[in-house]
């Protein structure tokens, strides 16, 4: 009786020669065809590299290049070996926002509403696409003032002492929040 010589599977070589016993492949190798006599080494994923599956005795293991975020992107979840990179869009902020924290590799931009001055403040500086509009209150005339230049928007009002009549003089007009006293000389 002859031996007949037996084809070992996928993911097995013969044990040793002239042996008719298959063994499997050793740690990190595989091999993909019927009756070979050897087995590859598995490849192995660079440190720029994911594994996407992993090798089994019959088949390779496949790595593949880990994602690369954009300008316009950051990194919301890192790398590893078993898994890719995942980037996000930016926020892009509105006119009506301005960039409070700047986008960075591993983190969003963070966008603020500008403040709005109220009706008793003005705008001392303007609003920017990464800086805030700064608004102070308006100066109140006293009760001894009057308003010689009325406030915008963008500028405060001004005051002015009222005139106050000499002892030869005599009053013609009454002083008011928005105009001067007036005197004249006594005829």
């Amino acid at each position: 009786g002859s031996t007949a010589c037996q084809a070992c599977a996928a993911g097995q070589v013969v044990a040793q020669s002239g042996s008719n016993a298959c063994a499997s492949c050793g740690q990190e190798q595989w091999q993909a065809a019927e009756g070979r006599s050897s087995c590859d080494a598995a490849r192995r994923c660079t440190a720029t590299q994911w594994q996407t599956k992993p090798y089994t005795f019959s088949s390779d293991r496949i790595c593949k290049a880990h994602t690369t975020c954009t300008d316009t992107q950051f990194q919301a979840s890192s790398a590893s070996g078993f898994n890719d990179r995942v980037c996000q869009e930016s926020t892009t902020c509105t006119s009506t926002e301005w960039e409070s924290t700047p986008l960075i590799k591993l983190a969003d931009r963070v966008c603020t509403p500008h403040t709005t001055c109220s009706g008793t403040e003005y705008e001392t500086v303007a609003a920017g696409a990464s800086s805030d509009r700064t608004c102070q209150p308006h100066t109140i005339c006293s009760s001894t003032q009057w308003e010689t230049v009325a406030f915008t928007a963008t500028s405060d009002r001004a005051c002015a002492a009222h005139t106050t009549c000499e002892d030869r003089q005599w009053q013609t007009k009454a002083e008011g929040t928005h105009h001067d006293r007036e005197c004249k000389a006594h005829t």
